[in-house]
């Protein structure tokens, strides 16, 4: 089976496309499976990446492929193209959700150009959550299939050692309590929910916020003037851009992951956090409710902001019950290990390849 993943292009920090090339990574090591990984810019870590035009895409597309794979955005217009092209090729798209107008200026032409490519040329869609599958039934009126993006169980794990190097470079001691986040400083991320709780937090309780500001709505300059106006400037570590062979050292070096984040189409960090053993305290919306709480027990949604300073401050205090979420959170992230979301994207082609051969 000869299977080609379309991505516009491969940056740090952009989740869609990381998770693209996990699939695909992943794909490649099943026994039968032959992946090419198409993209227009950046440099994807597989072997089997290839760098196209817009045209060029397409016709690699139809030429290669028993099943081409698209992710939202251009790549479906690619993907169903090359269906146009070639109609013995099946198409399969992950759908990851449309972000929401409030915090998306192309809101409308994006959604407006999702309704025209999904209306074409596509013979299954995944929904990379429960949310997502609804989400694609309510504003596209099909079916998805659910299966959830995964973490790589290689990559983060549990490293003690890696963690306190990572703590000495950004100067926190060994005897605080660590509370970290990693997202570019947008509104929707909401890094000042974790300030504001501070101060009601233990005072050997610090945060540790990695990432960059840029952008419409960067919010660093905002946060490190509600940290001095609160009085609490000293306990909040601004650690700047992390790179990506730093990102286990940094889950590592946490002893609680907050996850205040407004709107999410996944939310990978949750299950980086939760492979290295950590507990999560996340708002109950969009995925996250998913990957959060009682069901998964690595952690504690929290309702508003008052719920999350409190759950905070629970987790802070006792020791105890961040070592009971967190073995739940390890336990919790075996099943997302993406050589488990290979065989499940597999029997899914396995499906459309019986029906093209019928």
């Amino acid at each position: 089976m000869k299977v080609v993943e379309i991505i516009q292009g491969y940056s740090h920090g952009d989740g869609i496309n990381k998770a693209a090339v996990s699939i695909a990574t992943a794909l490649s090591h099943i026994k039968g499976v032959e992946v090419t990984l198409i993209h227009e810019r950046g440099v994807p870590p597989m072997r089997t990446a290839v760098r196209e035009t817009f045209v060029g895409s397409i016709r690699r597309a139809a030429k290669e492929a028993d099943i081409v794979h698209s992710h939202i955005g251009t790549g479906v217009f690619k993907a169903s193209a090359a269906k146009l092209v070639n109609p013995r090729i099946k198409h399969v798209t992950t759908y990851s959700v449309i972000a929401p107008k409030e915090i998306y200026a192309k809101y409308h032409f994006t959604l407006l150009f999702h309704k025209l490519v999904y209306a074409h040329g596509i013979d299954a869609v995944v929904g990379i959550s429960k949310y997502a599958c609804d989400d694609f039934h309510k504003r596209f009126g099909g079916h998805a299939q659910l299966i959830y993006d995964g973490v790589d169980l290689k990559e983060f794990k549990p490293d003690a050692k890696a963690g306190a190097a990572f703590r000495r470079v950004h100067g926190i001691g060994a005897e605080k309590t660590v509370i970290g986040f990693v997202s570019r400083f947008d509104a929707h991320k909401n890094h000042a929910a974790i300030i504001r709780a501070l101060p009601k937090l233990p005072k050997d309780t610090v945060a540790l916020l990695g990432g960059v500001g840029g952008g419409k709505f960067d919010t660093m300059a905002e946060c490190k003037q509600l940290a001095h106006s609160l009085g609490v400037s000293d306990r909040v570590v601004f650690a700047g851009f992390i790179q990506e062979k730093d990102m286990n050292a940094l889950y590592n070096s946490m002893d609680i992951h907050a996850f205040p984040s407004l709107w999410e189409g996944f939310g990978l960090s949750v299950l980086e956090a939760s492979a290295v053993g950590k507990p999560t305290v996340g708002f109950p919306v969009y995925s996250i409710k998913e990957l959060v709480g009682r069901v998964p027990n690595n952690g504690i949604l929290a309702k508003d902001q008052h719920a999350f300073t409190s759950a905070l401050s629970r987790l802070s205090s006792d020791s105890k019950l961040r070592r009971k979420f967190g073995a739940g959170a390890k336990e919790f992230a075996k099943d997302f290990a993406w050589e488990k979301v290979a065989i499940r994207y597999k029997h899914l082609f396995d499906g459309l390849m019986e029906e093209r051969g019928r």
